[in-house]
């Protein structure tokens, strides 16, 4: 039976990264994903934000790795020509309670060491963004927006050229452990089974990662929640519609299964568009969400859509001009939120030691991708 160093199981961005990572130390890599594309789940299915780290508990796995990753991806994304541009970020309050929420908000930040975050009043909110309205904002410079198919395009590639060897509509059925080694059954789309054997296993499956956890430990507690977000978008014709930052609104807390954690609410975010010449500007397409709910199955992304005027609903008070006529359906995404926690789970099993388990990968997901590689990367000795 054929004997591998490495098995990635998953190929979004996270998977991408990580095959990256350690292509630059190990050979024998192989990442497997189920799809006919890399990242067709969340990582293709979001708002292309590169957060700042202000809505995850100090401490956290998820504000380190977002306030490193900030810094990585816009050094990666500049020395790989991956569109990434820094058009910053207001969160509005509207009124004073809000105010207070954002108050909170920017302490968190601060203490998670986000850069050159401040508060800025009404008057200095509209003089920035002369379209929307608030009381107040905290402005978050080293916030952007990435081309992220791009980014897990130019991430496989590097993989590719060091040795890796990625497969599509390759799916994992089977995981157990044999001699120290693990068995891995993979089934492609026309039926063929292979079977190998695999030194280490990174479970980097995304909406799945607890399903191929519990391929080889059936007993694990571990579940994801599948979250939905649902997006419209506008086109910015009219001088009253356009924005140059993402204008986010005071969040609110929810519950998603067992753990609380910050709903960033219905957005507004700027996205790439080209030049004739092929080159990325700033196009006139706004995103317009996501407005967001548990479901029942992972992959559920259509059936009962939210009709638009929920989310003019969710704007009106911060950005007034955006009317119901303007907005276009636009696609879904399935967030993999951890029932246990609301931080990220990266931690090698404490069964399997050469099985590492990334559970819960959620946003900020693509921001922390390349940091979440580094610490992965670490639970390996070079050779």
């Amino acid at each position: 039976m054929e004997k591998v160093f490495c098995t990635i199981v998953g190929g979004g961005v996270v998977g991408c990264a990580i095959a990256h990572e350690l292509s630059k130390h190990h050979k024998g890599i192989f990442l497997f994903e189920k799809n006919r594309y890399l990242a067709e789940e969340q990582s293709g299915r979001n708002s292309g934000v590169i957060h700042a780290g202000v809505y995850y508990r100090h401490g956290s796995l998820k504000s380190r790795l977002c306030v490193e990753g900030n810094r990585l991806m816009y050094r990666f994304c500049a020395e790989n020509g991956v569109p990434a541009r820094r058009v910053g970020k207001l969160i509005v309050a509207v009124n004073e309670d809000e105010d207070k929420i954002i108050r909170k908000l920017f302490k968190r930040a601060k203490d998670n060491g986000a850069l050159g975050v401040h508060i800025i009043d009404g008057a200095e909110v509209t003089a920035f963004q002369p379209q929307v309205k608030a009381l107040s904002a905290i402005h978050f410079p080293s916030t952007g927006i990435v081309d992220a198919a791009g980014l897990v395009k130019t991430l496989a590639k590097l993989a590719r050229l060091n040795g890796v060897s990625i497969l599509t509509q390759a799916k994992v059925t089977a995981l157990e452990m044999q001699n120290e080694e693990f068995k891995i059954s993979v089934v492609y789309s026309d039926g063929k089974e292979e079977r190998f054997l695999s030194k280490w296993v990174i479970n980097a499956a995304g909406l799945y990662s607890d399903e191929v956890l519990k391929m080889v430990r059936p007993d694990s507690d571990y579940k994801i929640v599948p979250f939905r977000g649902e997006y419209y978008y506008y086109n910015a014709t009219s001088r009253e519609l356009q924005i140059t930052t993402n204008i986010y609104p005071a969040p609110v807390l929810i519950k998603v299964g067992n753990a609380e954690r910050y709903d960033v609410g219905v957005h507004l975010t700027p996205t790439f568009g080209t030049e004739q010449d092929g080159a990325p500007i700033i196009g006139k397409r706004v995103l317009v969400g996501p407005l967001g709910r548990t479901i029942s199955e992972k992959n559920d992304y259509e059936r009962n859509r939210l009709p638009p005027d929920e989310f003019i609903l969710r704007v009106k008070d911060f950005f007034p001009a955006l009317k119901l006529e303007h907005l276009h359906l636009e696609y879904a995404g399935i967030q993999a939120k951890a029932a246990h926690t609301d931080d990220f789970t990266i931690k090698k099993d404490e069964n399997f030691p050469h099985l590492i388990n990334l559970i819960g990968i959620d946003s900020p997901g693509l921001t922390s991708s390349l940091a979440i590689a580094k610490l992965v990367s670490r639970f390996f000795k070079k050779p």
